[in-house]
């Protein structure tokens, strides 16, 4: 993301050659964490001076972990500039979409897009954004998942976790007169973390 610059604009000369001070282009925690260390210390600021969030953008051609991330983003960004009004919110949504993909949606839902709800948009923004993908390869892929050297058992399931989010992981109930779908998701995810890890030794000692 974009560096964080000092709030304190002009009053602030302790960047490069006396310019304004701003971070490295880090993820944005790293970069609040060190722009809140830079108001402490070099201007004596213990009470920290909100960041706002930068608007997240959307695009074509995405696939469905990085919609669900997208999505997670907007909830914060909304949350965080305190958008309520339908037409802010609708304004603001369409803003995260870029350009091509702002072009498609109009084509799609023409000028009803100027009353559409944030729901009815975002609905349309994962059909015309993200890459379809039949959901055999989305399990596949959820199958073929490893613990990587160095990763936390915690951070492994949590990624386990965001692919199988984007499966349909139910099957048709076998009892008599039964319609229901039921959920085997957290079946293939036991499986795929303890399949997966490193430590062979803690492997058995699960299995």
């Amino acid at each position: 993301m974009a560096p964080l610059e000092c709030p304190l604009a002009v009053d602030c000369n302790k960047g490069e050659a006396g310019a304004v001070w701003k971070t490295a282009d880090l993820p944005f925690q790293e970069a609040k964490l060190l722009l809140d260390q830079h108001l402490k210390y070099a201007h004596g600021h213990d009470d920290v001076i909100a960041q706002k969030l930068e608007r997240p953008v959307i695009k074509l051609g995405v696939g469905e972990e990085d919609y669900l991330f997208f999505v997670s983003e907007w909830s914060s960004y909304k949350r965080d500039c305190g958008l309520t009004d339908v037409s802010e919110v609708r304004d603001q949504l369409k803003a995260c979409c870029d350009s091509e993909l702002r072009r498609d949606l109009y084509k799609s839902l023409g000028s009803s897009l100027a009353t559409s709800n944030e729901e009815d948009i975002l609905k349309e923004v994962k059909k015309l954004s993200v890459l379809a993908r039949s959901n055999l390869v989305n399990i596949v892929k959820i199958l073929n998942m490893m613990q990587e050297r160095g990763e936390s058992i915690c951070s492994y399931l949590a990624r386990i976790k965001g692919a199988a989010g984007v499966c349909t992981l139910t099957a048709k109930c076998t009892g008599e007169f039964c319609e229901e779908q039921v959920s085997y998701a957290d079946k293939i995810i036991l499986h795929t973390l303890v399949r997966g890890l490193v430590d062979h030794d803690l492997q058995k000692e699960v299995m």
